[in-house]
Formats: structure tokens, C-alpha cells, sequence
């Protein structure tokens, strides 16, 4: 699933790319004939030019596989903590996974409460709150984990978080409440679970002064 791009602002692509500039052409008198050997020859594009985050995204097993050659940590993290594997997971990219998970690769999940409801794992959820996560951390732009959750429509992590105690009205700077979230993603039954709970959208908020 694409719209992942939501969570990765801070991954870094290093491009490589070349443009042909073009100049006003002498008098043909003037042109004199330039040696095929002269021209320069393209660069090649090559795995280090492509981040193994957009390598994974995209499923480009080859790109991973010569970043695994020239030794580029699998494990790197995001600025939101997620692993080449995250990526290549969220985007279904099953080949990928497998390669990178032969090689050491690690879901950020373990380390994350909300990569973990994200992912929709429910065993990694229950371990960062067993480990004393605050089950109403957010992240870089104010998401909890409820936020992540309720977004890929992972109910049964939904429950959990706010048996734990999440705040189902918490505003995110993107969309608001998760039950903005929910609602505009089109996840009606998760939606059902927020009212259930008191969950109210940011317009209602704001309508009674919260």
C-alpha cells in the first residue's frame, strides 16, 4: 500500500541523475568534428544511489540485494522508526521481505507501539505496553498508536489499546481524532468501536470547546 509516504518525510534518497545542457550552436564554418571516444559516457545508476527504504518499497529485489552486498545495515530505521522491512511488507512485497529477513532483517514492530498497530501485530503491541510504552506516546506529527491502528481498520488492536487506557479523542496535525481517521479511510465497524467508546470527531470537539 502506497500512501506509507504519510510516515517517511525523513527518509533520504541519494539521486544520481545527469541533465544535457544545450547552448547556441556556432556557424557551421566554425564546427569542427569532436572524436567518438570524447563523449562522455552516462553514469550507471547503482544500488547506492537508491535508498534500501525505496528499494523495499518498490519491491526492487535486485537494488536490495546489492545494498546487502556492499553491507548496508537491513536494520537502518526511519526518522519513525521503520526498517526496510516495514516498507517492504507494507507494500506486499513478499520476495523482498524473505530476502531481507534472511538476512537479519527486523521489523521496527519490536521497538515501535505504533509501527506495531500499523502492522496490525498484535503480539508486538502487547510487548511495548508490557515494557512500559505509554500507550499514548505520539509520534513526529502527534499520531498514537490508536491513530494507526483504527487506520488499517485493526480492530481487535483498537480494543486493547483503549482497554490500556489510549485516548480515543488524541488529535493528530493530520486528519484529527481517530475516528477521523477512521471514518475517512472507510472502516465503519472501527468507526462503531470509537463511538463505543466516546470517540468523537474533531469537529464535534471543537463544537463543544475541547
Amino acid at each position: 500500500m502506497k500512501n506509507m509516504l504519510i510516515t517517511i518525510a525523513a527518509v533520504v534518497l541519494v539521486g544520481c541523475a545527469t541533465k544535457r545542457q544545450s547552448v547556441s550552436a556556432p556557424e557551421a564554418k566554425s564546427i569542427e568534428p569532436v572524436a567518438e571516444t570524447a563523449k562522455p559516457e552516462p553514469p550507471i545508476a547503482t544500488a547506492p544511489d537508491i535508498s534500501i527504504f525505496y528499494a523495499a518499497m518498490d519491491g526492487n529485489i535486485e537494488a536490495v540485494k546489492q545494498h546487502i552486498t556492499i553491507g548496508t545495515d537491513v536494520n537502518v530505521k526511519d526518522s519513525d522508526g521503520h526498517t526496510p522491512l516495514d516498507y517492504a511488507i507494507i507494500d506486499e512485497h513478499s520476495e523482498t521481505a524473505d530476502l531481507l529477513r534472511k538476512h537479519g532483517g527486523k521489523s521496527g514492530a519490536e521497538d515501535s507501539i505504533h509501527i506495531a498497530a500499523r502492522l496490525g501485530y498484535h503480539e508486538a503491541v502487547k510487548k511495548n505496553l508490557a515494557a512500559g510504552t505509554d500507550v499514548n506516546a505520539k509520534d513526529g506529527r502527534d499520531r498514537t498508536a490508536l491513530h494507526w491502528a483504527v487506520s488499517f481498520g485493526h480492530n481487535e488492536i483498537a480494543e486493547l489499546l483503549i482497554t490500556k487506557g489510549a485516548d480515543v479523542n488524541a488529535k493528530a496535525r493530520i486528519l484529527g481524532t481517530p475516528l477521523d481517521w477512521a471514518t475517512r479511510l472507510k472502516h465503519p465497524e472501527t468507526a462503531d468501536l470509537l463511538r463505543k467508546h466516546g470517540g468523537k470527531t474533531a469537529e464535534e470537539l471543537k463544537a463543544e470547546g475541547k
